[in-house]
């Protein structure tokens, strides 16, 4: 009995730690995205569009942290 418990506890960590990695990748690849977008206006010039992106960019961390 003791051993499935532990076999069990054992397998959830590992998915747990698996699920948590794709989450970080997602975040991640989200973040490198919007600062790619943010990058990209400024180097056009367009001030406003990278404001734009900057708030959007606020918007989406205040809601992962509030996730998180």
């Amino acid at each position: 009995m003791t051993t499935d418990l532990g076999r069990a506890t054992v397998e959830l960590q590992r998915e747990n730690r698996m699920s948590n990695d794709y989450v970080r990748i997602g975040i991640n690849n989200v973040l490198q995205s919007e600062v790619r977008d943010i990058k990209k206006a400024l180097s056009d010039g367009d001030i406003a569009k990278a404001a734009k992106k900057v708030d959007e960019l606020e918007k989406k961390l205040r809601s992962l942290t509030a996730f998180l």
